[in-house]
């Protein structure tokens, strides 16, 4: 199983992501975050394999988040 987080503040955009994701690869498992307190709360809660991340993102742009996430999980994947 590969679970993929995928952070997008806009709603249409992210949930149009996870269901295109999730509905042709029955093998993925998606979350969704839509700020920088969400993905950081994400990264705790599961061992995710990727991080799809928007570069504009409120709270923090995407090269803070990615700094901030590459210190908890370093091992992590990212696609921006």
């Amino acid at each position: 199983m590969v679970e993929i987080l995928i952070a997008v503040d806009h709603t249409l955009l992210r949930e149009n992501l996870v269901r295109l994701l999730s509905s042709n690869l029955p093998e993925v498992v998606c979350g969704e975050a839509e700020n920088f307190s969400t993905v950081m709360g994400q990264l705790h809660k599961k061992n995710w394999n990727l991080l799809i991340l928007d570069l504009n993102m409120p709270e923090r742009n995407g090269l803070e988040i990615i700094k901030e996430v590459k210190t908890v999980r370093p091992e992590i994947r990212s696609l921006f």
